[in-house]
């Protein structure tokens, strides 16, 4: 849950490669399964960390739309 909290905080790939003391190519794979996990499929109308985000700020309670 820690890696999706970050990506829903905006870090970079490289960030929380950095952070949890691992590579990026790791980060990179790592967040790709975790994305496949989801079921976020990379397309150009939907970006996966957005969605990924929005899943993380649900599940967390936080609103998913400011007004």
């Amino acid at each position: 849950m820690a890696t999706l909290a970050d990506i829903a905080a905006g870090l970079t790939n490289a960030e929380i490669a950095a952070r949890r003391g691992g590579s990026i190519r790791a980060t990179e794979r790592m967040v790709t399964r975790m994305f496949d996990a989801l079921g976020l499929v990379d397309d150009p109308q939907h970006n996966p960390r957005v969605k990924a985000a929005m899943m993380y700020a649900r599940y967390a309670g936080l609103p998913a739309e400011a007004h």
